[in-house]
């Protein structure tokens, strides 16, 4: 037996049986400090009924809120470290503020990191790089100037040729697509746009195009080209990246999780300064 009592040294935190003490921030962090684990206890974890943290805020590895200006500031400010990764990158800023972005189909990081295809699913709707390929991209990385693909089949096939409802004489509409989005191939209406220059470029490998529009009727007996084709549409930028200053040393571009353009019909200023080709 010991002659002399030693009172037990105050502890702030948590005291693990064999007498090390566990500071607050290591106690009931789904890591287990305590050689006996008593630090994960369900008696000595009371019950959370929300973990996430508020909007301004980022969650730590650890489960602690700081605030979202702090990523990166070149300060252990979570005190695991979580805060002040190896790389700095909006991919990090992501996994720590917004996890359910990460591989959600939609490029919110400017260098698209989080939908890099070494890491993330290849799902039904996004773009599969070759018909026995493992990889794919997002469908918005399509036709955006961009070789995504190992080889870059994403950027191969960005022009097409749709066929009029009720017409098979070989005859049908150019199409563009753009960031994963099908429209119409628009030609800039000009005086000097005669039937020779027509035909020059309105050559799409071995069909033939011919230009036309609601205002050029007379080829179709007075058809309109909606009735054949539906009304032309165009891609417009919905979604664009914007930089989110942190703090002085970081400084992130990111955009919502939707698609950068929308497809919508002509205006009455595209149709005076385009031809549509049928």
């Amino acid at each position: 037996s010991c002659d002399k009592y030693h009172p037990e040294l105050p502890c702030e935190g948590h005291r693990c049986s064999i007498g090390k003490c566990l500071k607050h921030e290591s106690v009931c962090n789904g890591e287990v400090d305590c050689p006996d684990g008593s630090d994960e206890w369900a008696e000595n974890c009371p019950p959370r009924e929300n973990t996430s943290c508020p909007i301004t805020e980022l969650k730590c590895a650890n489960g602690k809120c700081i605030p979202k200006q702090l990523f990166c500031n070149h300060v252990d400010d979570c005190g695991d470290l979580s805060d002040e990764p190896d790389e700095c990158s909006c991919f990090e800023y992501f996994r720590l503020t917004n996890p359910e972005k990460i591989c959600d189909g939609f490029t919110n990081c400017y260098d698209k990191n989080d939908e890099n295809n070494q890491f993330c699913e290849c799902r039904r709707e996004k773009f599969f790089c070759g018909s026995t390929s493992n990889t794919c991209v997002p469908r918005e990385m399509v036709c955006d100037g961009i070789r995504d693909c190992p080889d870059g089949e994403d950027e191969e096939h960005c022009t097409g040729i749709r066929y009029p409802l009720y017409n098979s004489d070989g005859f049908g509409e150019i199409v563009e697509q753009s960031f994963g989005m099908w429209h119409t191939k628009c030609f800039p209406r000009k005086e000097n746009l005669n039937r020779t220059a027509i035909g020059g470029i309105c050559m799409h490998g071995n069909a033939e195009i011919r230009v036309m529009d609601d205002n050029l009727r007379n080829e179709l007996d007075n058809t309109t080209i909606s009735t054949l084709l539906g009304a032309p549409t165009k891609a417009v930028v919905a979604n664009k990246f914007s930089p989110l200053q942190l703090n002085d040393d970081f400084v992130v571009f990111i955009k919502p999780s939707k698609s950068i353009v929308d497809v919508s019909e002509w205006s009455q200023e595209d149709y005076r300064k385009c031809i549509r080709n049928l």
